[in-house]
């Protein structure tokens, strides 16, 4: 689903006087931009387009996560250094050539 402002503006003087108007033009999921002075910084929205917006935007959040992990992935997997001090501590996990975090502070 695709959301975008409106074009739909109106002053704050002809939202008064046409306000059951522009209620149903919202309720018909055409958002209304309220324009007061030179600013046009309010919209009126569905409750369930505002919704549905919230949801996207929670999607988009995850997959930019998503994306950070997966080029971090890429980072390590370039790196050679990186990649073989990472396969270093796999093979010493492997042998077991590790101290639990637990024990940490008994090893000293």
């Amino acid at each position: 689903m695709h959301h975008s402002f409106s074009d739909d503006i109106v002053s704050v003087t002809n939202l008064r006087k046409e306000l059951p108007a522009m209620l149903t033009r919202v309720r018909n999921g055409v958002p209304v931009t309220i324009m007061q002075g030179d600013q046009a910084d309010l919209v009126i929205v569905k409750r369930a387009d505002l919704a549905a917006m919230a949801g996207e935007a929670e999607a988009l959040r995850a997959r930019i996560a998503d994306l950070s992990s997966e080029i971090e992935t890429l980072e390590i997997l370039s790196d050679p250094r990186l990649l073989a001090s990472v396969e270093a501590g796999l093979g010493a996990l492997r042998d077991g050539r590790v101290i639990a975090l637990d024990d940490l502070g008994d090893a000293g």
